[in-house]
């Protein structure tokens, strides 16, 4: 079974493109897909989350209308929550006919849906009805109505029970048939591309074979040519060769050169710093002397101060020995003139 292509009716948009063409008929203008899809749809919310009728398979069930993610068109309704053991799952559609088209997986051909069960859309007890229509859908009222003993209600119930069973195994049989086609399906498509493979490597060992083959005859001729071209080709070698030591030698000395000019720009810079070093040490010493010239005359100057105020004091020294010897020669003369006197 091939992969189906799902489109809006409205605007021919894409809903889904991987789906298998397995329906179960929900009331006369419902279908939902037997197996979802492991893309997801192109749809989207069209209002709020409300409750499923009453009287509906939707009953007990919490379900949103969805639309068209394109056109914005509604679609039909999805199942949002369901009780344990109801007949639809959480996420499972249900759209409407009229709203999509089931076309081949390039979208070119349309299909009709292929439907693989019916369900009744209302469940509503009716008068018209036959019994076995209350036995099929699991209603009790009409065994009540008739006065049924309790005992044959029991036996009754447990048949509905089972009825129950088998249509929830009958819908698992059909998913796990419809699991079981796309897996074929999938396992044949391997086995054609592996077909396809293998063709293509046989076809390209042939090729390989023959290549050989030819190879193979042309080796002689092949060997004679590499013979010639080697000769041709070893004075070029030479030449290439000589090429490339010249190359190497112009790279050695280019490089010699660079890091003789580093070298020099070095020691230039290192004479450079040594030389300003040098200067400096020279403007401190001029510096230096200067100042020692500032001080030799200054003492210059205060030992010609000193030197005349020893001059001068050695005038007053001696003009003091002087005086203190006159005083002396006339301390003598009084000394020797009195004892005279007594006389």
């Amino acid at each position: 079974m091939e992969l189906m292509r799902v489109n809006c009716s409205t605007c021919n948009g894409q809903l889904n493109d991987m789906l298998l063409n397995f329906w179960a008929q929900i009331g006369r203008d419902r279908i939902s897909p037997v197996i979802q899809p492991k893309c997801p749809w192109n749809i989207g919310p069209a209002n709020i989350m409300r409750q499923g009728e009453k009287g509906t398979i939707l009953e007990s069930c919490r379900v949103q209308e969805v639309l068209c993610k394109w056109c914005r068109s509604i679609l039909g309704s999805e199942c949002i929550s369901s009780p344990v053991n109801h007949l639809l799952h959480k996420g499972q559609l249900l759209l409407r006919t009229s709203s999509i088209q089931v076309k081949d997986f390039h979208g070119h051909v349309t299909y009709v849906p292929v439907i693989t069960r019916k369900l009744n859309f209302r469940t509503r007890l009716d008068n018209n009805l036959q019994p076995r229509d209350y036995y099929r859908y699991g209603y009790k009222n009409y065994r009540q109505l008739m006065g049924e003993s309790p005992e044959i209600s029991h036996v009754l119930e447990n048949i509905d029970a089972q009825r129950e069973d088998i249509k929830r195994l009958d819908v698992v049989g059909g998913q796990v048939e419809t699991s079981l086609s796309l897996a074929m399906h999938h396992i044949k498509n391997e086995l054609r591309k592996l077909e396809m493979e293998m063709t293509q490597m046989t076809d390209r060992s042939s090729e390989t074979s023959t290549r050989n083959g030819s190879l193979k005859k042309d080796a002689p001729s092949a060997k004679a040519e590499i013979g010639k071209t080697k000769r041709a080709i070893r004075p070029l070698v030479a030449q290439r060769q000589l090429e490339q030591k010249s190359s190497s030698m112009r790279n050695t000395i280019g490089k010699v050169g660079t890091s003789l000019r580093i070298e020099s720009s070095n020691n230039w810079r290192k004479h450079q710093q040594r030389l300003n070093l040098l200067k400096s040490e020279l403007e401190s010493i001029r510096f230096g002397s200067k100042e020692l010239q500032v001080l030799l005359e200054r003492a210059h100057t205060t030992a010609k101060t000193a030197l005349a105020a020893s001059d001068w004091g050695t005038e007053k020294m001696g003009a003091l020995e002087a005086e203190m010897l006159h005083l002396g020669n006339k301390l003598e003369a009084k000394r020797s003139y009195k004892p005279s006197s007594t006389t």
